[in-house]
Parts: structure tokens; C-alpha cells; sequence
């Protein structure tokens, strides 16, 4: 995640009560993830990876970029927050289901 993510993803849950302690979970999302999901967009493909339980839901948003040093792909966290079963099941509606 980016310097200028994180800092809008503070400033963006100011209120939710989503603090830097819940970016533990930014891993187990990735890594167990229960739900993945793809929304190919013009500006680029973002995947959603969804982990929890029921209303315990956490999702992270990740994009591919292309290294500019480099010119490797690499993926990075565009947004990680909360979720619930409903918002899981009109996502799964919407974008095309990977798992």
C-alpha cells in the first residue's frame, strides 16, 4: 500500500471505528481469502478479496501496476475495509466471481 493510500484510507474511515490495529487483517485476506472477485474496468482490473465470518467481513481492494523502475507487475492494495454478507452477495451480482 502506498504512502498517499494509506493516508486516504485515514482519512476516509475518520469515524468508522477502523484504526491501523485492523490492518492486521490485510494479510489473512489475502492469503485465505473466501471470495475473490474481478471488476474489469477501463481505467484497469481491481480483484476483491473478501475474508471473515458473516458480518466480520474485511475486504482488499488490489490492482496490478507495472513497476516503473522495474517493469514488473506487481499488485498493491488499493483500499481495505469492512464488509457484510449483503454488500459480498450484490458484489457477487455484479463483478465476475473467481472463487
Amino acid at each position: 500500500m502506498s504512502d498517499d493510500t494509506l493516508l486516504k484510507q485515514a482519512v476516509s474511515r475518520t469515524g468508522q471505528d477502523f484504526g491501523l490495529a485492523e490492518y492486521w487483517r490485510v494479510q489473512p485476506t489475502i492469503e485465505s481469502a473466501l471470495a475473490i472477485l474481478r471488476d474489469q474496468k477501463p481505467s484497469g482490473t481491481l480483484v476483491y478479496l473478501i475474508y471473515g465470518e458473516a458480518d466480520d467481513l474485511y475486504v482488499a481492494v488490489v490492482k496490478p501496476a507495472t513497476n516503473p523502475v522495474t517493469g514488473e507487475q506487481e499488485i498493491f492494495i488499493d483500499s481495505f475495509r469492512r464488509s457484510n454478507e449483503r454488500e459480498l452477495a450484490r458484489a457477487r451480482q455484479r463483478f465476475e466471481v473467481i472463487k
